[in-house]
């Protein structure tokens, strides 16, 4: 497991980082890279599949080959699209005078808007010391092709235009290179201008590379070329991290970081990615060099791949689907940074909060396979049906954690929230199953969680997971019996590290409203007050065109030698696609923003006004029994609220409890007899933060107050 040094200079996204590559990129199991390098998976792959994306050419840093567009947006169904955002110019140039701001420079916005629906490249690189006049480390260019010389003209003029209006000193042409031009920087220089090659328009940070090829197909299947490609190669940064660290020699933690993400050591991380349309489909291929290696360091490897019957958990009828192989004690590496990070006691008090031992109790005994998935099985297909998985190699073990975790959770319900949060135990053919209530409150969910045939399931409602535990023992179809799965984009579903699925023509149905709603924004937006020519039309089509050839969206992952390697595809229609993330996962999204924005404050509001109703009621309730006790005793009252549980000969006692009751947040109820100022007596609570004042929960209330407003109705 990775340990890290206590550092306080360690960014905390070099956590998120280590987070997001060693467990959402779907990581491997085994902790010992050794056991992954002496028997690496996937060394037999077809030929003729895409998952055999070769390893890339040496190259710069980062480079980006973007086809444009009009590249992007080539099906029909984006023809609206595609439509709208030519007319986004002319309305931004008519912006400032309709808000009364001051007008945009002449070229601006027709400069920004040719330059990002063009096609260009785009690296970033280190410099090599051979441009005396580049101070900074860094060289980036951006070429720009456009469709004639003429255009590549026009848009060198409209950017010397813009620069001349910035810059304090004017541009010189470039010695041999008359088409181009240089402007002296604080730190560097910068060229721009029409290479006398082609059609082209470039912009350097330092000295412009000669024309470089493009980064070619990068895996997908032969005849698709991509619309967008993408190198980053960790190899070119090894030196000047070394450099950098060596003058900072205090940065222990954040090297490890470093060496752990394959930026530093022998091993750099290396990714491809390419995007290309088909005749009727998108295919994708990623590969990220040297993964295994970097999952090892994370404690994220997991050697063995998925089974058969890991995918058949998942129904048939999904409509959105993730099964990995991932070490989650990957994620105790993280969190063991984060409190380093912070000098402070987070996995300490998580521990003590739970009355758990995280390494022994919650992670030892889970498997290295996880998964969720909607489906129509468990529950109509939306985020009421998301069920997620762990595997569960010690059942025994989670069964006590939970016990565990149940204890604590009613502990703090006790205080906290006065019985209104409740697990119930519950079963479901033999499995023991638990669900979190609110007795008393109408709240709309009842999260819910089981242990059966080898995995843990958690489920958004009761329904949900007793269909989940019954697709895992049943002999119902899996996702491999979806009709999307009958021609595998990558071969055969053997050797898989991950499989990600999204049912795009049934989404579509789910965000089609949502995805009209936008796109009538954007056909406002675009629209001209004083120009009725302007006419986007229908920027969404209707919805049995967008529906007609819809594809689903396949991901497969699997490790080839110490790479691992993505392929997939998914619908060509990019409005296709963005409605059916409208209904899929974007849902997932919506659904935790209403429970935090909606359901939550409503658990809190309903839990506060029962508290302050409780502490209303027990406050009338002792003064009714203070005052019963001073008629008895001839108008003394007593000199503390325990007098009023204390029995009498007869054993009768003016409080009709066996102990002074607390007040809802746990604390004693406060009591004062009356005085030369007051004349009644006085009971009274602080509330929730025990001070006087307040408000909500920690508002203070007494028997006075409560006098008064009862006369005053």
């Amino acid at each position: 497991m990775l340990a890290f040094r206590r550092n306080r200079s360690v960014p905390r996204a070099f956590g998120l980082v280590v987070l997001f590559i060693g467990s959402a990129c779907s990581a491997t199991g085994s902790n010992d890279p050794g056991d992954a390098a002496s028997s690496p998976r996937g060394a037999s792959v077809p030929s003729t599949g895409p998952e055999s994306v070769p390893s890339a050419a040496p190259g710069p840093v980062l480079r980006i080959d973007f086809a444009g567009w009009d590249a992007i947006l080539a099906d029909p169904r984006d023809a609206g699209l595609r439509r709208a955002l030519s007319m986004l110019d002319d309305r931004l140039l008519e912006l400032p005078a309709e808000l009364g701001g001051p007008p945009i420079p002449p070229g601006v916005v027709e400069l920004v808007l040719d330059v990002m629906s063009s096609p260009f490249s785009l690296s970033m690189d280190v410099a090599d010391g051979g441009d005396s006049a580049q101070a900074s480390p860094v060289r980036a260019q951006l070429t720009v092709r456009r469709a004639s010389v003429e255009e590549a003209d026009a848009l060198a003029l409209r950017f010397g235009a813009l620069l001349s209006l910035l810059a304090p000193v004017p541009a010189v042409p470039v010695e041999g290179q008359p088409s181009l031009k240089s402007l002296a920087m604080p730190n560097g220089r910068l060229v721009y201008g029409k290479p006398s090659d082609g059609a082209s328009f470039l912009v350097s940070w330092g000295e412009p590379a000669p024309s470089e090829p493009t980064l070619g197909s990068l895996g997908l299947p032969r005849g698709v070329e991509p619309v967008l490609a993408l190198e980053f190669d960790a190899a070119r940064l090894r030196e000047p991290l070394e450099s950098m660290f060596e003058e900072a020699t205090e940065d222990e933690a954040a090297r490890v970081v470093f060496e752990c993400l394959g930026l530093l050591g022998e091993d750099p991380l290396g990714i491809t990615f390419a995007f290309g349309h088909g005749s009727d489909r998108a295919h994708i291929a990623m590969r990220c060099r040297n993964w295994v290696k970097m999952a090892a360091r994370l404690g994220s490897l997991a050697t063995e791949p998925l089974s058969k019957a890991d995918l058949h958990l998942v129904p048939a009828d999904a409509t959105q689907a993730s099964v990995e192989r991932v070490d989650l004690r990957a994620i105790l590496s993280f969190l063991e940074m984060l409190d380093r990070e912070e000098e402070g006691d987070l996995l300490a008090k998580i521990e003590s909060t739970l009355g758990l031992d995280l390494e022994a109790d919650v992670f030892a005994p889970l498997g290295k396979t996880v998964g969720f998935y909607m489906s129509d099985t468990t529950g109509g297909g939306g985020l009421a049906s998301l069920v997620a998985f762990l595997a569960v190699e010690d059942g025994a073990k989670v069964a006590q954690t939970l016990d565990k975790a149940i204890v604590a959770i009613h502990e703090l319900a006790k205080g906290e929230a006065s019985g209104h949060v409740r697990v119930r135990p519950w079963d479901h053919s033999g499995a023991a199953c638990h669900s979190l209530t609110f007795p008393g409150l109408p709240i709309p969910i009842e999260p819910s969680l089981g242990i059966s045939d080898g995995f843990l399931f958690l489920a958004a409602t009761p329904q949900a997971l007793v269909a989940a535990i019954d697709q895992a023992r049943g002999n119902a179809p899996g996702l491999l019996a979806h009709p999307g799965f009958r021609h595998p984009p990558a071969g055969s579903f053997d050797d898989l590290q991950a499989v990600s699925f999204s049912d795009t023509p049934r989404l579509l149905n789910d965000g089609y409203g949502l995805a009209g709603l936008l796109a009538s924004a954007l056909a406002n937006g675009v629209r001209s007050p004083s120009d009725p020519a302007r006419e986007p039309g229908l920027v969404l089509p209707p919805y049995d065109e967008l529906l007609a050839g819809a594809r689903p969206s396949i991901l497969l992952s699997r490790i080839q030698g110490d790479d691992l390697v993505i392929v997939g595809e998914c619908d060509r229609s990019a409005m296709a696609n963005l409605t059916a993330w409208l209904g899929g996962p974007a849902s997932l999204i919506l659904g935790a923003g209403l429970a935090a924005t909606a359901v939550i404050p409503n658990v809190v509001a309903q839990v506060s006004a029962t508290n302050q109703m409780r502490a209303t009621s027990d406050i009338v309730a002792i003064t009714e029994a203070i005052n019963e006790y001073a008629v008895v005793h001839g108008g003394r009252y007593p000199d503390s609220l325990e007098e009023l549980v204390t029995p009498d000969e007869n054993g009768r006692t003016y409080l009709d409890r066996d102990e002074v009751p607390l007040d809802p947040w746990g604390n004693p109820y406060l009591y004062r007899c009356p005085d030369e100022q007051r004349h009644k007596p006085l009971v009274f609570t602080l509330g929730a933060d025990g001070v006087p004042g307040g408000a909500g929960e920690d508002r203070d209330i007494d028997s006075l107050e409560l006098a008064e407003g009862a006369s005053r109705h």
